[in-house]
Protein backbone atom coordinates (compact mmCIF):
# COMPACT_ATOMS: atom_id res chain seq x y z
CA UNK A 1 0.00 0.00 0.00
CA UNK A 2 1.36 3.20 -1.05
CA UNK A 3 1.88 5.67 1.76
CA UNK A 4 0.93 9.60 0.87
CA UNK A 5 1.63 12.24 3.01
CA UNK A 6 -0.89 15.70 2.81
CA UNK A 7 0.78 18.79 4.58
CA UNK A 8 -1.25 21.90 5.07
CA UNK A 9 -2.74 24.15 6.76
CA UNK A 10 -6.25 23.74 6.14
CA UNK A 11 -7.29 21.01 8.69
CA UNK A 12 -10.93 19.91 7.47
CA UNK A 13 -8.71 19.53 3.41
CA UNK A 14 -6.48 17.39 5.30
CA UNK A 15 -9.45 15.67 6.68
CA UNK A 16 -11.72 14.87 4.01
CA UNK A 17 -8.81 14.36 1.53
CA UNK A 18 -7.40 11.65 3.89
CA UNK A 19 -10.82 10.18 3.62
CA UNK A 20 -10.68 10.13 -0.02
CA UNK A 21 -7.15 8.93 -0.02
CA UNK A 22 -7.52 6.23 2.31
CA UNK A 23 -11.05 4.67 0.78
CA UNK A 24 -8.75 4.40 -2.49
CA UNK A 25 -6.45 2.19 -0.78
CA UNK A 26 -3.92 4.66 0.19
CA UNK A 27 -2.36 5.02 3.46
CA UNK A 28 -1.97 8.75 4.69
CA UNK A 29 0.09 10.83 6.68
CA UNK A 30 -1.51 14.13 8.02
CA UNK A 31 0.84 16.92 8.73
CA UNK A 32 -1.13 20.65 9.53
CA UNK A 33 2.25 22.76 9.56
CA UNK A 34 5.64 23.04 8.70
CA UNK A 35 6.84 21.46 11.58
CA UNK A 36 4.83 18.19 11.20
CA UNK A 37 5.10 18.23 7.46
CA UNK A 38 9.15 17.85 7.87
CA UNK A 39 8.94 15.14 10.64
CA UNK A 40 6.54 13.27 8.72
CA UNK A 41 8.70 13.01 5.80
CA UNK A 42 11.98 12.33 7.55
CA UNK A 43 10.44 9.53 10.11
CA UNK A 44 7.48 8.12 7.67
CA UNK A 45 9.42 8.05 4.63
CA UNK A 46 5.80 8.54 2.16
CA UNK A 47 5.84 7.21 -1.29
CA UNK A 48 4.69 11.00 -2.30
CA UNK A 49 3.77 13.88 -0.49
CA UNK A 50 0.93 16.62 -1.39
CA UNK A 51 2.04 20.05 -0.11
CA UNK A 52 0.25 22.82 0.07
CA UNK A 53 2.45 26.43 -0.87
CA UNK A 54 0.98 28.67 1.92
CA UNK A 55 1.77 27.28 4.96
CA UNK A 56 2.38 29.41 8.19
CA UNK A 57 3.56 31.88 5.38
CA UNK A 58 3.34 32.15 1.43
CA UNK A 59 6.00 30.30 0.96
CA UNK A 60 6.60 27.93 3.44
CA UNK A 61 5.04 24.75 2.00
CA UNK A 62 8.22 25.65 -0.89
CA UNK A 63 10.54 26.38 1.88
CA UNK A 64 10.04 23.01 3.04
CA UNK A 65 9.82 21.19 -0.61
CA UNK A 66 13.39 22.32 -0.64
CA UNK A 67 14.72 21.25 2.67
CA UNK A 68 13.56 18.14 2.61
CA UNK A 69 15.19 17.85 -1.24
CA UNK A 70 18.52 19.59 0.17
CA UNK A 71 18.59 16.76 2.92
CA UNK A 72 17.97 14.30 0.76
CA UNK A 73 14.35 13.53 1.41
CA UNK A 74 13.67 12.64 -2.37
CA UNK A 75 9.98 11.67 -2.76
CA UNK A 76 7.93 13.34 -5.28
CA UNK A 77 5.58 16.12 -4.74
CA UNK A 78 2.29 17.43 -5.72
CA UNK A 79 2.01 20.89 -5.31
CA UNK A 80 -1.37 22.67 -4.28
CA UNK A 81 -1.45 25.73 -6.03
CA UNK A 82 -4.25 28.26 -5.37
CA UNK A 83 -1.80 31.13 -5.33
CA UNK A 84 1.31 29.73 -7.23
CA UNK A 85 0.80 30.86 -10.62
CA UNK A 86 -0.24 34.39 -9.38
CA UNK A 87 2.92 35.38 -6.65
CA UNK A 88 6.44 35.70 -7.24
CA UNK A 89 8.07 33.70 -5.15
CA UNK A 90 11.78 33.56 -4.25
CA UNK A 91 12.11 30.13 -4.21
CA UNK A 92 13.22 28.14 -7.64
CA UNK A 93 10.89 25.37 -7.64
CA UNK A 94 13.16 23.52 -10.37
CA UNK A 95 14.75 22.91 -7.33
CA UNK A 96 12.34 20.44 -6.10
CA UNK A 97 10.90 16.93 -6.73
CA UNK A 98 7.83 18.60 -8.01
CA UNK A 99 5.92 15.99 -10.14
CA UNK A 100 2.75 17.93 -10.60
CA UNK A 101 0.38 20.51 -9.49
CA UNK A 102 -2.98 20.62 -8.35
CA UNK A 103 -5.25 23.71 -8.49
CA UNK A 104 -7.49 24.26 -5.61
CA UNK A 105 -10.32 24.10 -5.06
CA UNK A 106 -8.98 20.34 -5.73
CA UNK A 107 -11.17 17.67 -7.53
CA UNK A 108 -10.12 14.29 -5.88
CA UNK A 109 -10.64 12.05 -9.01
CA UNK A 110 -7.73 14.61 -10.66
CA UNK A 111 -5.89 14.25 -7.62
CA UNK A 112 -5.99 10.29 -7.48
CA UNK A 113 -5.53 10.15 -11.01
CA UNK A 114 -2.14 12.33 -10.78
CA UNK A 115 -1.24 10.30 -8.04
CA UNK A 116 -1.90 7.05 -9.74
CA UNK A 117 0.58 8.08 -12.73
CA UNK A 118 2.97 9.48 -10.25
CA UNK A 119 3.33 5.99 -8.78
CA UNK A 120 3.48 4.27 -11.77
CA UNK A 121 6.35 5.23 -12.77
Amino acid sequence: MARVLIVDDDKKFVDSTAEFLSKAGYEVIKATNIGEGKLSAESEKPDIIILDVTLETSEDGLLLGKELHQSGVNMPIIILESVIKAANFNIDISELMVEAYAEKPIVMDKLLSKIKAILER
